[in-house]
């Protein structure tokens, strides 16, 4: 998807874009970064100032790769660009301001690139985890079951020589006591 195109989603992938454009802004806000400012200077040719984060390095590492893949998108124009920041800073959950709103939109196509990528390999890890867990879940209700129908009543003789009390119960229901004549 280039640049263009997003900015004109509709329905489920406009929910699924303001989705990550948000949590981009909670990351952004949340880190303390700022920077990230980006400008049309000699025509068509964008150029970013470097994102830097107070509360982490690395975090400022990933935005700074994101902006730096980002802005090579193809359909980036100082209008589209516009477009894209105008609405996020019109997005009443995106808390990273202005320069959070440019830094985004130079990496929003390196972001929703990853994102595409990794959803697939993610759902396929969950559909198998949960038939490894449903797998387990039959065999042991397999093995409670299979169980039942074998359990008897286990009848321990005195020990010889011992002086004690012998306590009898009562068998459960269904239970059939046998003794040896």
């Amino acid at each position: 998807m280039n640049f263009a195109q997003l900015n004109s989603l509709s329905r489920s992938d406009q929910q699924a874009y303001e989705f990550i454009r948000e949590s981009y802004g909670d990351i952004y806000h949340d880190n303390k970064c700022r920077g990230g400012q980006c400008q049309f200077p000699a025509g068509q040719v964008v150029a970013c100032s470097t994102i830097t984060c107070e509360a982490s390095s690395d975090v400022a590492k990933t935005l700074n790769e994101w902006l730096r893949d980002g802005i090579t998108a193809t359909g980036i124009t100082s209008g589209t660009f516009s477009t894209c920041v105008a609405q996020a800073h019109n997005d009443t959950s995106f808390r990273a301001g202005n320069t959070g709103a440019s830094a985004w939109c130079g990496s929003s196509t390196r972001v929703i690139n990853l994102v595409e990528r990794w959803s697939l390999g993610f759902l396929i890890g969950l559909w198998v985890i949960t038939a490894f867990v449903f797998v387990v879940c039959l065999a042991n209700c397999v093995l409670i079951c299979g169980k039942k129908s074998q359990q008897g009543v286990v009848v321990a003789k005195p020990v010889q020589g011992s002086t004690g009390q012998a306590y009898y119960t009562q068998p459960a229901a269904g239970v059939q006591v046998v003794t040896k004549v």
